[in-house]
């Protein structure tokens, strides 16, 4: 493995058209370079056969791509990471919450059963008693007195909003 060349932020060591320094010129022209050059350069006449002196060579351009691309990538990964957590929250999310439903709705039930037999124990023991319906009847002192209070405990219960 060579010894990184960064030239504009590129590493031009792995350029097939790179001169590196101390090596022998594949055209010959130059024995023994003193810098980085290019051959593809000299080639086309673009008077810039330096490495340094080209921010515009192909290899560099490529790498240049492939570095954004990689970030790029890398970004995507973090993105798709976080939307998959986010999937999971919302899902174990539905989950508590559909569970949630479900015993809310049998609370819901047994308010209904406890409002039923509340309300056949008192019209049952209202239909017995001795004092229904007159100036005698004191809720507070019997039975049905409790009763009541748990028909508006109920009823208070229900009127909440959560």
């Amino acid at each position: 493995m060579t010894e990184p060349i960064i030239i504009d932020g590129i590493d031009v060591s792995e350029c097939s058209y790179a001169i590196l320094p101390k090596k022998q010129c594949p055209m010959k022209s130059m024995p023994y370079a003193k810098e980085t050059s290019c051959t593809a350069c000299k080639e086309n006449n673009t008077r810039l056969n330096f490495c340094k002196n080209n921010p515009n060579c192909y290899f560099k351009q490529l790498k240049s791509k492939e570095q954004e691309c990689k970030s790029l990538y890398n970004k995507l990964q973090k993105a798709e990471n976080n939307c998959i957590k986010v999937f999971n929250l919302f899902s174990e999310l539905g989950e508590k919450y559909t569970k949630l439903k479900v015993e809310c709705e049998k609370y819901k039930k047994c308010i209904d059963d406890i409002k039923i037999i509340n309300k056949d124990l008192l019209k049952g023991i209202c239909d017995n008693c001795d004092w229904h319906n007159t100036d005698g009847c004191d809720p507070e002192d019997f039975v049905c007195g409790e009763l009541i209070k748990i028909k508006q405990k109920i009823n208070e219960v229900e009127n909440e909003k959560v």
